[in-house]
């Protein structure tokens, strides 16, 4: 990513109360990628908000400049579809996708036209705990040997 790209530092912005970097990437020129699929990076543009603490993304905007294709004519994303999504640090344990965003059209298999627009958000996250206990008489299952 860091050679598709040419970043531009436009400013600082909180985000959900988080102090956040706005970055702003533009695919750069003459890009080669050497990664299968990473060609379509330089047919997206957006902002990046990273916070200053540990680096984490905490925001991201993105839009297709182009349309990008997987698999000969299996899928395409037109022109102009757009994704954002934010996310949470909760509990100071892990960060989390609170809102996401998605817009535009695509194209499946060469037979059907898609567009879309949803709008999520995600909250009411809880924890969850398992436990396990050894029942007696219960063998463990060997492991397969190293091919």
């Amino acid at each position: 990513m860091v050679n598709a790209y040419d970043f531009k530092l436009l400013g600082e912005e909180p985000v959900n109360g988080v102090d956040a970097w706005v970055i702003e990437a533009t695919p750069r020129k003459g890009f080669h990628p050497t990664q299968p699929h990473a060609d379509m990076l330089s047919k997206i543009k957006g902002r990046i908000w990273i916070e200053k603490t540990d680096y984490n993304w905490v925001k991201v905007d993105a839009e297709s400049i182009d349309t990008m294709s997987f698999g000969l004519f299996f899928f395409r994303i037109h022109k102009g579809a757009h994704l954002a999504f934010e996310q949470v640090h909760l509990n100071d344990e892990v960060w989390l996708i609170h809102k996401l965003f998605i817009s535009g059209g695509a194209r499946i298999a060469l037979l059907k036209n898609e567009n879309i627009e949803q709008e999520d958000e995600f909250t009411n996250y809880q924890k969850f705990s398992s436990s396990t206990r050894i029942l007696p008489g219960v063998r463990e299952v060997p492991a397969d040997p190293p091919k």
